[in-house]
């Protein structure tokens, strides 16, 4: 979306009401006295002036999204990842830039506050993404609570499915998958939950759900999104997009003993994250050289991707993150999986190994395709 195109029209964001994972898709348009903010496709709007906007972090010019809240409207937080959006909106809203605002909160007596603020400073200086450079020296221990604590946020009362042959089965195609993961040791979770989806969490843990395995062909499909989420696990999109979203100083409050309502809110974010184009793009790369590695073929992938253009929009997608919310377009990306060139690939699972998967959450989950 070019810069016209936001001034003018409106820019796509997500709105959530702080209290769940689920976020509603909205439009959002920049008029002289603030942002006009309207629910698709109930068309019910809310109106927050420029002087009542916060920002989870200050904004600059490369800022790439945004997640805003007002005191216009209490409770409520917007999420727009449109680099245009954001520079129109600095524009009318100075307070929210980084030459009016400064980091809030720093405790300097915590040793790992110290370490993420110096960071933060030293890579701003030097014009490198500082949300990218904390998450690269995050301690894996503290990688992996935060996913833990981001899991149990999101999925709330949707179980983790287990059966001895499904795990076994996750663990094998897993193992396959990891092959060229650098050393990485991913943690694959199955939810109970119909909803179409996958992501990743901080820790190298992936979220992957019922409804995404039953409505797969394949187990080449569902090899193809563990791929690209094992990509984002890899390059640390989630750690990244958390700091970046909460702010540096709420993110020392989380990982310093936060609050259940901090924890929720660090689900919330997570939950309705969209990364880059640049991010997905990597992502989807990372993808098919694990997939290479792993002598996958990367056309089941592509038929995933052919699937999920089909789905785009539709309600068993739900409002999560993930790769279904993501851009470049699913046409694109299966373009991309189909223009690899051949290699020799074998099933990532077995036929049985791929019956034990689907069934792993047991009679809910072993239903033909059905969610």
């Amino acid at each position: 979306m070019g810069s016209e195109e936001t001034e003018g029209g409106a820019a796509r964001g997500r709105l959530s009401d702080g209290e769940t994972a689920a976020a509603r898709e909205v439009s959002v348009t920049l008029i002289p006295s603030g942002l006009d903010v309207v629910e698709q496709p109930s068309g019910a709007a809310r109106h927050w002036p420029y002087a009542t906007l916060d920002s989870a972090e200050p904004l600059h010019v490369s800022s790439g999204d945004v997640l805003l809240t007002s005191t216009a409207d209490r409770g409520m937080a917007l999420f727009v990842a449109d680099p245009a959006f954001v520079r129109a909106l600095t524009a009318h809203a100075p307070q929210l830039g980084t030459g009016a605002r400064r980091w809030r909160h720093a405790r300097p007596w915590i040793a790992i506050a110290v370490l993420l603020a110096a960071v933060t400073i030293t890579f701003n200086l030097l014009d490198i993404s500082p949300p990218r450079a904390i998450a690269s020296v995050l301690p894996d221990k503290l990688r992996s609570a935060l996913g833990e604590d981001a899991l149990q946020a999101i999925t709330g009362r949707h179980a983790a499915c287990h059966s001895a042959e499904g795990d076994r089965a996750l663990d094998l195609l897993t193992a396959r998958l990891s092959t060229g993961a650098e050393g990485a040791k991913f943690r694959i979770v199955v939810v109970d939950w119909s909803l179409f989806n996958a992501f990743a969490v901080p820790g190298e843990q992936i979220m992957l759900t019922r409804g995404l395995i039953a409505k797969a062909k394949s187990p080449d499909e569902v090899a193809g999104v563990l791929a690209h989420e094992m990509g984002h696990g890899l390059a640390r999109d989630p750690e990244a997009g958390l700091i970046r979203a909460l702010g540096l100083s709420a993110f020392v409050r989380l990982i310093t003993g936060g609050s259940d309502n901090t924890l929720a809110n660090m689900g919330l974010v997570l939950a309705q994250l969209s990364y880059t184009r640049g991010a997905e793009r990597q992502a989807d790369a990372t993808a098919l050289r694990l997939l290479k590695a792993a002598r996958v073929s990367p056309r089941g992938l592509a038929s995933f991707f052919a699937q999920a253009s089909a789905l785009e929009g539709k309600s068993d997608m739900g409002a999560l993150g993930g790769i279904l919310t993501t851009h470049p377009a699913s046409e694109e990306r299966q373009k991309l999986a189909l223009a690899q060139v051949t290699y020799p690939t074998t099933p990532s699972l077995s036929d049985t190994d791929w019956k034990a998967l689907r069934a792993i959450c047991g009679a809910s989950g072993s239903q033909g395709g059905k969610p």
